[in-house]
C-alpha cells in the first residue's frame, strides 16, 4: 500500500454523503433553534390559535382532592405525583392547604387526610417552589419544630 496525497476533494465520494448529512442536520437543527427562540409563550388558559392580545383570561376553577397519608409518604412525594401537581417543589401548596392537620412540613403520619388542592395560578406555584427552594435541607426530628425555616403563610 502506497501512502500519497490524494487528489480527491474532500467532498466527493463517501466523504461527500456524510459531509451533505451533516450539513442537513446542521440545517434541521438551525431552523428548529429559530423556531423555538421566537419569544412567545402560552399563558395558562389561553388557547395556542392567534387570538386578539385584549381577550380576557378565563379564572382557573379550583378543585379539591383528599388523600390519606401512608407510611413513608412526604409532602415532597405527595406534590411529585403526577395526579397532584407533578412537581417535588410543589409541596407547600399542601403544606399551606392542610395548615390545621400539619404542624410541621417535615412531619406527617399515616392516616392523617390531607387536602390536595388544585387549579393554582402560574403565579401561585412559582411562590411555593420558592418557597420549597428556600427551605433548609432536611434534618431528622421526630416533633414539630416551635419555629419553621420559612415563612409559608406569605
Amino acid at each position: 500500500m502506497e501512502w500519497g496525497i490524494s487528489t480527491t476533494p474532500l467532498y466527493e465520494g463517501d466523504l461527500g454523503m456524510n459531509f451533505n448529512a451533516i450539513r442537513t442536520a446542521l440545517a434541521a437543527v438551525l431552523i428548529l433553534t429559530i423556531g423555538c427562540a421566537t419569544g412567545k409563550t402560552r399563558v395558562e388558559g389561553t388557547s395556542p390559535s392567534k387570538s386578539a392580545p385584549s381577550q380576557a383570561l378565563k379564572p382557573i376553577k379550583k378543585s379539591k382532592g383528599t388523600y390519606s397519608v401512608q407510611k413513608g409518604d412526604t409532602l415532597w412525594g405527595l406534590s411529585s405525583k403526577e395526579s397532584n401537581y407533578g412537581d417535588p417543589f410543589a409541596w407547600p401548596l399542601i403544606f399551606k392547604s392542610n395548615k390545621g392537620k400539619i404542624q410541621d412540613p417535615d412531619l406527617i403520619y399515616p392516616h392523617q387526610e390531607l387536602v390536595i388542592q388544585k387549579g393554582f395560578t402560574a403565579a401561585e406555584m412559582a411562590k411555593a417552589k420558592k418557597q420549597a427552594m428556600d427551605t433548609p435541607p432536611y434534618s431528622p426530628h421526630t416533633k414539630p419544630r416551635e419555629t419553621l425555616p420559612v415563612n409559608y403563610d406569605e
